[in-house]
């Protein structure tokens, strides 16, 4: 069954978090970062700035600033069609792996990096993208 849409801002509820919890057990990294998401009380960017200064990186902007230029990093891979079918559906597991195999950004960012842009709306995220790639397809 897909995941509801998240609800407020970057947000999360115990019971979001735990529904993500089931879906991502095979993946130690996704399930701590859902600790420290619920330890954040569900803040998906407060997370991502704590995780990133836990695994030694030192964010300089201000959380969604700092969480949006992360996600953008991932983009090429977020957008590609399989998995934006996935996660418009809410279904994570195979994009999580998909990142954690690319080592575009730390294991423990997968996660946050993911539901913020499940939150944003996949489609929405990767609207620039997919300009790039009409643009260029036109030439």
């Amino acid at each position: 069954m897909p995941l509801a849409k998240i609800d407020f801002m970057t947000i999360l509820t115990t019971e979001q978090i735990a529904e993500f919890r089931d879906q991502l057990a095979n993946y130690p990294d996704a399930f701590k970062a859902l600790q420290v998401i619920a330890d954040c009380e569900g803040d998906i960017e407060d997370a991502a700035m704590v995780i990133a200064i836990r695994v030694g990186q030192q964010p300089d902007t201000a959380n969604a600033l700092w969480l949006d230029s992360l996600a953008k990093k991932c983009r090429a891979v977020i957008c590609q069609q399989e998995f934006r079918n996935d996660m418009v559906n809410g279904n994570f597991a195979a994009l999580v792996e998909a990142l954690i195999n690319t080592k575009i950004c730390h294991p423990l960012l997968v996660t946050p990096v993911l539901l913020y842009v499940f939150q944003q709306g996949v489609n929405k995220f990767c609207q620039s993208l997919d300009e790039v790639i009409e643009n260029l397809s036109e030439k």
